[in-house]
């Protein structure tokens, strides 16, 4: 979950001057939060 909540407040704050860093972050978001539901 520290990895979600990490990568969110990266893409947050680069979302506009950075987007490709932004997609990049959401894309771990999605990962890993899948990774996490398959655990439960």
């Amino acid at each position: 979950m520290s990895v979600i909540s990490v990568q969110a407040g990266l893409a947050r704050f680069v979302v506009h001057s950075d987007t490709a860093t932004a997609h990049d972050a959401l894309r771990i978001i999605e990962d890993t939060s899948g990774e996490a539901l398959e655990d439960v």
